[in-house]
C-alpha cells in the first residue's frame, strides 16, 4: 500500500497583512482575550469604520502562536458573499478544501461541520457577516456544535443574536485627555504621510485633541481627516481652529463626521474613491481603468494617477507583491453610500458588471484567474440580475460554475440562471453552455429528469453553434443522467455517439471518459465481456495519450469491474495503480475514494481487519475535508465490516451516522440501507446465541427484504435501484452471499 495522502490542510489561513501600524484598542484586545478564553463565540459589533476588522486582524495575529501547533487560525472575509451558501464556499476555500466536497445545498452546513471538527483547537475569524444575518448565525451555531474545540470570532454591524454569543460593542477610540487614542491615531497617520513627502511634523497636541473631540473618535473619520490634512498644514490649522473655537459647523451637524471628512477630499479624489467602492474584492490597474471614468469632470486628471494618490494617503490599500488594490470595508461602505447618491452609480455598476462578464468569458485563456475575483463576479451577477441583463447573468454564472468544482452553483446563482434563460438572447453557443452548467447543477441536486432534459437541449444547441467539444460533453452528460434514471439503452446510445465523435475530432480525454462510462453501463446490463472490452480500451487509450488522470480513472473503473466479478487480485492491482497515480498527481479526492473501494474489495475477499482499517482511513480523510456524502458511504460500509466482525454496537453507530449524513441524498441512503443487512445478520447471530429463535428469523427476514426492495421498481415506475447503481448491485451480491453463509453455517 502507498502511504495515505494528507487530506487536512496543513496550516491556518493568515489574516491579511496590516496596511498601516495598529494604534490603540489595548483594553479591547485584553477583553477579547478574556472572553474567547471563557467562551467560544464572540462578535465584535460596531458601525462601519469603527475598526472591527483591524481589531480582529490584530487579535488573530497576536494569538496565532497559541493555535499554531493545534488547529490554526483561519481568517475568512465574508463581505463579498451574496448568501450563506457563498459564505460556506469562502470558509471552505480558506480551509483549503473547497474542491474536496460539496459545500452548497443541503450538504453544505454538515460538510463544514465535519471539516471543522477535524481541526481540533482552532480559531475561525469571520469578517463582515452583517449582510448574511440571521441565517449565518444558525450556520455558526451548527459549526460550533459540530466542532466542540473550535472558537469563532465574528465582526458585524449587528449581533448574531444566537445562544452563547458574547458581544463586544466597539465604539469610537478613547477621547479622554489623559491617554487619547484618537489623537494618537490621527497624529500617527499625519506624521507618517508628511514624512513620506519630506515635510516636518510639528503639531499642537491640545489643538488636535480639541479637533478630534469635535469630529469624534471613529477611526474611519480620523483616517479621512488625516489623509486630507497631512498634505496641507494650513488646512489642518484652520480646521482645528474652526472646530475648537467656533463649534461644529452645519456641514458636520447635518451628516455623519465620516461623511463630512470624505467630502473634504478634493473632487477628483472623491470621485475616484467613490467609484472604487464598486469593487467587492481586490482589483488591478486594468480593472480600475475600465471601470473608473471621470468623463471630463476634472479636466485632464488621470484615474490611475488619482488612484495612486489615494494609495499614498492610505485610503486605498495596495499589495506590493501582487500590485492589486482594495478598500477596507468601512471605507468602501462610506464611499459606496456617496456613489449611490450620485447620478453616475448605474453607469459605474454597468461598467463593472460588463468588465467581469468579459473576464468570466475569457477564463479558459486565464486558468485560475477567476478565483481571485470571485467577490466581484458575485457582485456583478447581483447587479446583472436586478437590471435584467440576461446576457451578463449567463456568462457570469458559467464563470462562477468553473470555480465551484465539487460544490457547483449556489441556490441563488441557479435561480438567477433559471430566470435569465427564460429571456435569454438567441445565442446558441452561449445558451447551450448555460444549459450544460444548469444540467450539472441539477444532477448534483439529484434532479436527474431535469438534468437529462437540459443536457439534451444543450446538445442540440451545441450542434447548431458548431461547438464540437461541448456537443461531446453533453452527449456524455445526457448518458450519465439516463444511466442514473435507469434508461440503460438510452445511455448506451448517447455514449456510442460520444465515443465516435470524440475519436473523429481528436478529443482523446473525452473519448476515454465515454469508453469508461460505456463499461459501467454494459456491466449494469450484465454484458461482462463488453464491459471488460470498454474498460480496457479506456485504459489503453490513456496509456497511449500519456494522460495520467485518464489512466487513474480507468484503473479505478477496472478495479470496481473486477471487484464486482469477484476477481480480487486483478481489482487490487488496478486500485493500487490508481492510488499511486492519485498520490503523484495530488488528486486527493480520487485517492480517498479509491482507498475506500480497496477496503470494500478486502471486505468482499473476507479480509475483514484490513477492510475495516482502510474504510476507517477513507471515512476519516473524507470527514477532515467535509466530503460528507463519500464519508457516509464508507462509514456505512465500515458498519457492514464491523457487523461481520460481530462488533454490533460499533456497527450500529456507524450505520446511524451514515444514515443521518445521507439524509439530503435519498439515492445513496438506499444503498446504505441495503448494506445494513449485514447488521441484521449480526443481530440474528446474537439472537441465536441467546436462544431467541423468532428474533433470529425476524432479523434474517429483514436482511432478505433489503435485497427484495432493491430489486423492486421505484416510485412512478422508476427502475429498480440495482439497475441504477453499481454500488447497489455490488451491495446486493455481497449481502446475498452473507445470507447464504449464515444459513449454511
Amino acid at each position: 500500500m502507498t502511504a495515505a495522502m494528507s487530506s487536512a490542510p496543513a496550516s491556518g489561513g493568515s489574516p491579511p497583512k496590516e496596511p498601516t501600524p495598529f494604534v490603540g484598542r489595548t483594553a479591547e484586545l485584553q477583553l477579547l482575550s478574556r472572553r474567547l478564553g471563557d467562551g467560544r463565540l464572540v462578535t465584535i459589533v460596531g458601525e462601519a469604520g469603527a475598526g472591527k476588522t483591524r481589531l480582529a486582524q490584530r487579535f488573530a495575529k497576536l494569538h496565532a502562536r497559541g493555535f499554531t501547533h493545534a488547529g490554526g487560525v483561519w481568517f475568512v472575509e465574508l463581505r463579498g458573499a451574496a448568501d450563506v451558501e457563498s459564505a460556506r464556499l469562502r470558509i471552505a476555500s480558506a480551509l483549503g478544501i473547497a474542491s474536496e466536497g460539496r459545500f452548497t445545498g443541503d450538504f453544505g452546513s454538515a460538510a463544514l461541520g465535519r471539516a471543522a471538527q477535524s481541526l481540533g483547537y482552532a480559531l475561525l475569524v469571520l469578517d463582515n457577516a452583517e449582510h448574511l444575518l440571521p441565517r449565518m448565525g444558525d450556520d455558526i451555531l451548527a459549526l460550533l456544535d459540530a466542532a466542540p474545540r473550535l472558537h469563532v470570532l465574528v465582526t458585524s454591524r449587528a449581533a448574531l443574536d444566537v445562544l452563547g454569543e458574547d458581544v463586544l460593542d466597539l465604539g469610537p477610540l478613547r477621547l479622554d485627555t489623559g491617554e487619547c487614542e484618537a489623537v494618537d491615531l490621527f497624529l500617527t497617520r499625519v506624521r507618517s504621510r508628511r514624512a513620506e513627502s519630506g515635510r516636518s511634523s510639528s503639531f499642537d497636541r491640545a489643538a488636535i485633541l480639541s479637533f478630534v473631540q469635535k469630529v469624534g473618535g471613529l477611526p474611519l473619520t480620523l483616517e479621512l481627516c488625516a489623509a486630507t490634512f497631512a498634505t496641507d498644514h494650513d488646512e489642518l490649522a484652520r480646521s482645528s481652529s474652526m472646530l475648537a473655537n467656533r463649534g461644529v459647523p452645519s456641514s458636520i451637524a447635518t451628516q455623519s463626521p465620516a461623511a463630512w471628512a470624505l467630502s473634504l477630499l478634493a473632487p477628483p479624489l472623491h470621485d475616484v474613491l467613490c467609484q472604487c467602492s464598486v469593487f467587492r474584492g481586490s482589483f488591478d490597474l486594468r480593472a480600475a481603468e475600465e471601470v473608473i471614468s471621470l468623463g471630463g469632470r476634472h479636466g485632464r486628471e488621470s484615474p490611475v494617477v488619482l488612484l495612486n494618490e489615494l494609495v499614498t494617503r492610505c485610503l486605498v490599500q495596495e499589495d506590493a507583491d501582487t500590485g492589486r488594490f482594495s478598500l477596507c470595508e468601512g471605507m468602501r461602505t462610506l464611499a459606496e453610500r456617496a456613489l449611490e447618491s450620485s447620478a453616475k452609480a448605474i453607469a459605474v455598476r454597468t461598467r463593472h458588471a460588463e468588465l467581469f462578464a468579459e473576464i468570466a468569458a475569457d477564463h479558459d485563456a486565464q486558468p485560475g484567474s477567476l478565483e481571485l475575483v470571485r467577490d466581484d463576479l458575485e457582485a456583478a451577477l447581483s447587479f446583472a440580475t436586478l437590471s435584467e441583463r440576461s446576457d451578463l447573468v449567463i456568462v457570469l454564472t458559467i464563470g462562477l460554475d468553473s470555480i465551484s468544482a465539487g460544490s457547483g452553483l449556489t441556490s441563488r446563482q441557479l435561480a438567477a440562471l433559471d430566470e435569465a434563460l427564460e429571456r435569454a438572447p438567441r445565442n446558441a453557443k452561449l445558451v447551450g453552455r448555460a444549459l450544460g452548467v444548469r444540467a450539472s447543477a441539477l444532477r448534483g441536486l439529484g434532479r436527474m429528469d431535469e438534468a437529462a432534459k437540459d443536457a439534451s437541449v444543450a446538445l442540440t444547441l451545441a450542434r447548431e453553434a458548431g461547438d464540437e467539444r461541448h456537443a461531446v460533453e453533453m452527449l456524455h452528460a445526457v448518458a450519465t443522467a439516463k444511466f442514473q434514471l435507469g434508461d440503460l439503452k438510452g445511455a448506451l446510445e448517447h455514449l456510442r455517439i460520444a465515443v465516435f465523435e470524440a475519436r473523429a475530432l481528436g478529443f482523446g480525454s473525452l473519448e476515454g471518459q465515454a469508453l469508461q462510462q460505456t463499461g459501467s453501463v454494459r456491466a449494469s446490463m450484465g454484458d461482462t465481456e463488453e464491459a471488460r472490452t470498454h474498460y480496457e480500451a479506456a485504459l489503453g487509450l490513456a496509456v497511449r495519450l500519456e494522460d495520467e488522470l485518464l489512466e487513474m480513472r480507468a484503473c479505478a473503473g477496472l478495479g470496481s469491474f473486477h471487484l464486482e466479478l469477484g476477481e480480487h487480485e486483478a481489482g487490487e492491482a488496478h486500485y493500487e495503480r490508481a492510488l499511486m497515480i492519485a498520490e503523484r498527481r495530488g488528486a486527493k479526492r480520487t485517492y480517498r475514494i479509491v482507498l475506500g473501494y480497496l477496503g470494500i474489495l478486502y471486505f468482499h475477499a473476507g479480509e475483514l481487519s484490513e477492510a475495516e482499517r482502510l474504510l476507517d482511513r477513507a471515512a476519516t480523510s473524507c470527514r477532515e475535508v467535509g466530503d460528507v456524502r463519500v464519508e457516509a458511504i464508507f462509514e456505512g460500509m465500515r458498519g457492514a465490516v464491523l457487523a461481520e466482525l460481530d462488533r454490533v454496537a460499533e456497527a450500529c453507530r456507524s450505520f446511524d451516522l451514515a444514515d443521518s449524513l445521507l439524509e439530503p441524498s435519498p439515492f445513496f441512503r438506499q444503498v446504505i440501507r441495503i448494506v445494513r443487512g449485514h447488521l441484521d445478520l449480526a443481530q440474528a447471530r446474537v439472537a441465536r446465541a441467546s436462544g431467541f429463535r423468532k428474533a433470529e428469523q425476524a432479523h434474517v427476514r429483514a436482511a432478505r427484504y433489503r435485497i427484495l426492495a432493491s430489486r423492486a421498481p421505484g416510485r412512478d415506475d422508476e427502475p429498480p435501484l440495482i439497475a441504477r447503481s453499481d454500488d447497489a448491485r455490488m451491495a446486493v451480491a455481497q449481502l446475498a452471499r452473507a445470507i447464504d453463509r449464515y444459513e449454511q453455517g
